[in-house]
């Protein structure tokens, strides 16, 4: 007999005794239709970073664990809309409240992921603009807030301008006396022209 058709050989996902680890899948993910231009929706999901904080224009992966914040993710995907990722005051609390986390949060959409046997998520975002993060509308199963967007400060204002020369300087001179990072980090520094990017 060979072994295409010995019905041990043929063995698949779904034949995997309960204790074995169920191999990844693609998270299906719908396009966000967010333009620069379009007003933010009233209200978002939801999810809470830890240790981290996602800025407008980063593409940046994540790692979803937290039940509430996966099922914010799932939904997001499946109907193709931005979710609010907001950092946690504190990284160690598993189901924050509206008072531990940050009043500002980036807008963001997910271009892609993978769910793992666990549950767990690998998503890879990206931050589309800022937002303040208003009430709770509901924290179960998943977390949806209302939040309000933020006017994005202007380049060719004065403060504008001296406030990013100083920084552009400070950074200068941390890199040559301090980091001895690499010199594109200077170069892309240099470059930046807007305050929110």
């Amino acid at each position: 007999m060979s072994t295409s058709e010995d019905p041990k050989a043929k063995r698949s996902a779904d034949a995997l005794p309960p204790n074995a680890e169920t191999p990844p899948e693609p998270l299906l993910v719908h396009p966000v239709r967010l333009d620069k231009e379009d007003p933010l929706p009233p209200q978002l999901g939801v999810v809470g970073l830890r240790d981290m904080v996602l800025f407008p224009e980063v593409v940046t992966p994540l790692v979803i664990v937290q039940p509430r914040s996966i099922q914010v993710v799932k939904r997001a995907a499946a109907i193709g809309s931005p979710i609010l990722f907001v950092t946690q005051r504190n990284a160690d609390l598993i189901h924050p409240d509206r008072a531990d986390l940050y009043d500002i949060g980036t807008v963001g959409r997910i271009l892609r992921g993978i769910r793992f046997g666990d549950g767990t998520l690998r998503v890879l975002v990206h931050g589309l603009r800022r937002a303040r993060l208003g009430t709770f509308i509901t924290d179960a199963p998943a977390l949806r807030a209302t939040l309000s967007p933020l006017e994005e400060l202007s380049a060719t204002t004065a403060k504008a301008e001296i406030l990013r020369r100083h920084l552009r300087d400070d950074f200068r001179m941390w890199c040559r006396s301090v980091a001895k990072g690499p010199p594109e980090l200077e170069a892309l520094v240099n470059s930046l022209d807007e305050p929110g990017r």
